[in-house]
C-alpha cells in the first residue's frame, strides 16, 4: 500500500517528522522505526513541551508526532501554540487511552488525527501518511471506545460526531471548511 508524495526534487522526497513526548524510549524507537520508511524522516526528538516548541519552530517539520499523556496539559497546550504558529503544520497526537473524550478535547485544541500509543509502528506511519494527505486519522479503538463512565461530557457517540466533524466547541469556535470535513458513516 504505498503513496507517492511529491515534494519537489527526488533528494528531499521525505517527509519530515518531529516526535515529542515524556518517554524517551519510546520517542527514540519510534524515530528509528519511521527512519526506515521510504518517505519518512525523522528530523527532532523532544521530550517535553518546552522543548518541542522551541526545536519544532527551529527544524520546521512538515508534521510533529506528539504524546500526549493522560493529563498531560502542557502538552495540549502545546497543540494550541503550533497550530497558532504554525497552522499548516500537521499535528498527530499519539494517545495512551483510547477514550473519545480526550480524543475530541486534543482534536479541538488543534490535532490533525489521534493514533494509539500501542499500534504497530507500520500502522503510525499510515496514519502520518494519512494526516499529510488532509484525512482526519483517528484509530480504530479510540472510535469504538465508550466515553469514560467519570466523563462529565455528553455520551461519546455524540460528543465524537460532533468532534470528527469538526464543530464548534465552546472553547473553539473555529469550523472546518464543507470541504475538510470527513465523512461519517455507521454508528458511534
Amino acid at each position: 500500500m504505498g503513496r507517492t508524495f511529491n515534494l519537489g526534487s527526488a533528494h528531499s522526497a521525505k517527509w519530515r517528522v518531529y516526535v515529542g513526548g515524556e518517554d524517551t524510549l519510546i520517542a527514540e524507537v519510534l524515530a528509528r522505526r519511521l527512519n526506515l520508511e521510504p518517505d519518512l524522516a525523522v528530523c527532532g526528538l523532544g521530550n517535553n513541551a518546552v522543548v518541542a516548541l522551541r526545536e519544532i519552530a527551529q527544524v520546521q517539520p512538515h508534521i510533529a508526532l506528539l504524546e500526549v499523556p493522560a493529563g498531560g496539559q502542557g502538552w495540549i497546550r502545546l497543540v494550541r501554540q503550533l497550530k497558532e504558529a504554525s497552522p499548516r503544520l500537521k499535528i498527530l497526537a499519539l494517545c495512551g487511552e483510547p477514550d473519545p473524550s480526550r480524543a475530541s478535547r486534543i482534536l479541538r485544541a488543534g490535532a490533525d488525527g489521534c493514533v494509539m500509543r500501542g499500534e504497530k509502528c507500520g500502522e503510525i506511519a499510515h496514519a502520518l501518511r494519512d494526516t499529510l494527505a488532509g484525512l482526519l486519522y483517528v484509530s480504530d479503538q479510540i472510535v469504538t471506545a465508550r466515553a469514560k463512565p467519570s466523563s462529565r461530557r455528553s455520551p461519546a457517540g455524540s460528543l465524537w460526531a460532533r468532534a470528527a466533524l469538526g464543530a464548534a466547541s465552546r472553547r473553539n469556535s473555529r469550523r472546518r471548511p464543507a470541504h475538510l470535513k470527513p465523512a461519517v458513516t455507521g454508528t458511534f
